[in-house]
């Protein structure tokens, strides 16, 4: 899978998950460079983040994904 199309796989993973909304307070850029993905924004909650880094996990491999979502709270 070439970086665009990863990073647009995992994002439309974020966009399925009703959990992970800019509704629900959930903001992330998702990059790719070499199968290696970086997330960065923000989640309302720390579940929110493990969920996403998760999803993104499974998608590109656990070691191919860094980054971080900051926890903005309610």
């Amino acid at each position: 899978m070439d970086d665009a199309a990863l990073a647009d796989s995992i994002a439309a993973a974020f966009a399925a998950d009703r959990t992970l909304s800019k509704t629900a307070g959930f903001v992330a850029t998702v990059s790719a460079k070499n199968g290696r993905v970086s997330l960065s924004g923000s989640a309302k909650t720390a579940e929110q983040a493990a969920k996403a880094e998760k999803i993104a996990s499974d998608i590109a491999g656990r070691a191919n994904v860094s980054g971080t979502l900051d926890i903005s709270g309610s």
